[in-house]
């Protein structure tokens, strides 16, 4: 990324998404690729909401995507998924508790490091929120909800969506 952006002025951390610190204020942050689902507890998200107001500018916008309710319980529920390439290969297992709306990624890689796959394993959990829970939380915090998008379309929200875009402004 700062390959990317040489000349640019941007601003680069790695902090705690919950507990994040900013010098001054944006006019918009941006949270991609599920990183809302990847917060399994609710008050560290009210957290996040409440910290990305107050960074932001008057009028500032919060753009953020979640894998939705319907990709939890019909696409990742308890599916495994394989990748197959010449620099890598991975396997996907989900275990996917409705009741609690935890998902756990049980992922097994093997990489090609010079015609030798070297193996690691990683553990992900991901919390489905439901859109109510979103809608409160930013309320509750300060946003107006402009838009909910259809993956990545500006097309409306429906039943099938898998991915859903939220774009809040700062009231």
């Amino acid at each position: 990324a700062t390959k990317k952006s040489v000349g640019k002025n941007i601003l680069y951390l790695n902090q705690d998404i919950c507990q994040f610190e900013l010098y001054g204020t944006m006019d918009a942050i941006c949270c991609l690729l599920d990183s809302i689902n990847h917060i399994t507890d609710i008050k560290k998200l009210d957290k996040l909401f409440s910290l990305v107001n107050n960074y932001l500018n008057p009028q500032g916008l919060f753009v953020f995507d979640i894998n939705s309710p319907y990709k939890f319980e019909n696409i990742l529920s308890d599916n495994i998924f394989t990748y197959d390439s010449d620099e890598i290969y991975y396997v996907w297992e989900n275990d996917y508790d409705k009741e609690n709306k935890l998902c756990d990624f049980y992922l097994t890689f093997f990489v090609n490091e010079n015609e030798k796959y070297t193996r690691f394993d990683e553990l992900h959990t991901e919390r489905c929120y439901e859109d109510f829970e979103i809608e409160n939380l930013a309320i509750k915090n300060g946003f107006e909800i402009i838009k909910k998008c259809d993956g990545y379309t500006m097309n409306d929200v429906n039943e099938d969506s898998e991915r859903i875009f939220y774009i809040l402004k700062k009231k």
